[in-house]
């Protein structure tokens, strides 16, 4: 989900970067930002967001097309890294992770601002798989909690809502903040070489999906600010010493190198 949310949010943040300059598009833009500065038409706003939400649900179906063609993709490495909470003392390291059924995504909503520079989302996941290799240590509610060896996570009905605001520091686009928040209907996992204290190996993954499950919900506001601290820095690190120009650029060809795009 985390790699999902970085490139749904990049696209987003680059919709609204390309909706200011354009060739023809430009003109059309030019035409509905004069008439919104002159009242001219009260219906100017609503007009340009319109117009920026064409561009992102172009971007989200290229995406979708992307992701079909790539699926299982892979994402980074996780730790070795503390997991620590009231019910939870872990050492985890995760590897070869590859993440697969994240083209089926639905966009439920956008609400974009070209004028404050935000969007407003709102994604649904209907499922989503990950599996990789994992080494872990330490104790989950009260059971000493061993393994190594390869784990598979099936997630259903994920919907993630939240809100990108950017802003311009000298010249270039850069993301200020992005609020996000999550809910999850369904966990389901199971790891070869995990051993739980007093469980046997089927109580296991009923244990793993549970305490995963469970998790999720109790540290909901952790897990999302972590993501969304990550998504910040990354997509900021992209955006670094790129030109207006240069993204521009970047998005025509990602759309379509030769389709015109309204």
């Amino acid at each position: 989900m985390r790699v999902l949310l970085f490139t749904v949010l990049g696209l987003t943040l680059l919709a609204l970067v390309f909706s200011h300059h354009g060739n023809d598009e430009e003109h059309l833009l030019n035409s509905l930002l004069d008439a919104y500065v002159q009242r001219d038409d009260d219906r100017a706003e609503e007009s340009i967001n319109n117009f920026v939400d064409v561009l992102l649900r172009k971007c989200f179906e290229k995406l979708r097309g992307i992701l079909q063609g790539h699926e299982p993709y892979p994402i980074p490495d996780i730790g070795p890294t503390e997991v620590k909470d009231q019910n939870v003392q872990v050492n985890i390291t995760l590897t070869n992770i590859k993440e697969d059924q994240g083209s089926q995504f639905v966009v439920n909503s956008l609400d974009n601002s070209l004028f404050r520079l935000t969007e407003a989302f709102n994604v649904t996941f209907p499922k989503l798989h990950l599996e990789g290799d994992y080494k872990i240590n330490g104790k989950v509610l009260g059971k000493a909690v061993t393994g190594n060896g390869h784990f598979n996570v099936w997630a259903t009905n994920i919907v993630s809502w939240g809100k990108a605001y950017a802003h311009l520091v000298h010249g270039y686009v850069q993301l200020k903040k992005l609020t996000l928040d999550y809910t999850v209907e369904t966990i389901t996992a199971n790891a070869t070489g995990l051993k739980v204290q007093g469980l046997t190996e089927t109580q296991v993954n009923d244990f793993l999906s549970h305490s995963l499950k469970q998790y999720c919900i109790d540290n909901e506001r952790v897990v999302a600010d972590t993501i969304s601290g990550e998504i910040v820095g990354e997509l900021n690190l992209l955006l670094q010493g790129m030109s207006i120009s240069d993204i521009i650029t970047w998005l025509k060809h990602f759309i379509s190198p030769s389709e015109k795009l309204f």
